[in-house]
């Protein structure tokens, strides 16, 4: 009998670890767009971070993640942060061995003591001159990262280091 109870609660908790990996999971993966590829998902082993990255073949300057995309957010309660760059953002990276022209676009979205963070990007070769055109291909990196904190005021630290501002709605 006591075999039992333990082998019903290690199922017990297993379920409940696997529904709460599932439904933080689930916030994402409506964001993988039709014709996406190469996607990936990584967890982070303290499971506070969850990241889904793919690619997509979509001409600059068009977005993979579109106002209807948000319009689902904010249908889940998410609110839209502020203090992120509002439009397309090019500039070099030299971190590599060749260095490339990075073209970037970030949203922010808060929900109590989540952040998801929204990165659309293009890698295309340097040019030193990165703010006169677009990348000169058509495969847009879209990663989708989601961040779970402990506590309300951890989140609201983060924001403010990230220099956004996201009135989000506190839930109990």
């Amino acid at each position: 009998m006591r075999r039992l109870i333990v082998a019903i609660t290690f199922l017990l908790t297993g379920l409940g670890l696997l529904f709460f990996a599932q439904s933080k999971a689930s916030i994402l993966n409506f964001m993988v767009v039709e014709g996406a590829y190469d996607i990936r998902e990584y967890r982070s082993k303290d499971g506070g971070r969850l990241q889904i990255s793919y690619n997509v073949n979509l001409d600059y300057p068009a977005f993979a993640v579109t106002d209807a995309y948000y319009e689902q957010l904010k249908q889940r309660d998410w609110v839209e942060c502020t203090g992120t760059k509002n439009d397309w953002d090019s500039y070099p990276d030299m971190s590599g061995n060749h260095g490339k022209t990075v073209h970037q676009y970030i949203k922010a979205w808060s929900k109590s003591t989540q952040l998801l963070t929204i990165i659309m990007r293009y890698d295309s070769v340097l040019r030193m001159d990165s703010k006169s055109s677009g990348p000169d291909n058509n495969i847009q990196n879209v990663i989708l990262l989601l961040d779970k904190y402990d506590e309300l005021s951890t989140t609201r630290e983060v924001q403010q280091r990230l220099g956004i501002s996201c009135d989000a709605k506190v839930s109990s």
